[in-house]
């Protein structure tokens, strides 16, 4: 298995500058939603409605507007360095 670190650390491809490629598929009406960012840890943490979430990216939380199969305005929520390990968030009426 020798090789398997430096083939997983460094990918085909890999130019040192790799964005990351989030799908979201919605179930309720088959729309794909693509977020791409250069940034580490891009993740979808919660959504506030089926057309309003809010993402993690790096140490930065934002509002996210879905538009049709793209995305909308985008709002800065909160960047911290603590912010990193927040993996999901709940809203509640």
């Amino acid at each position: 298995m020798s090789g398997v670190k430096e083939l997983n650390t460094h990918p085909a491809g890999y130019n040192g500058n790799m964005s990351q490629r989030l799908v979201l598929y919605n179930l309720a009406d088959q729309r794909k939603i693509a977020i791409e960012g250069a940034e580490q840890g891009i993740e979808a943490i919660g959504f506030l409605t089926p057309d309003l979430m809010l993402e993690r990216s790096g140490n930065a939380i934002y509002l996210q507007g879905i538009v049709g199969n793209g995305l909308g305005v985008r709002e800065l929520i909160v960047e911290d360095a603590r912010v990193s390990q927040i993996h999901w968030a709940f809203h509640v009426d």
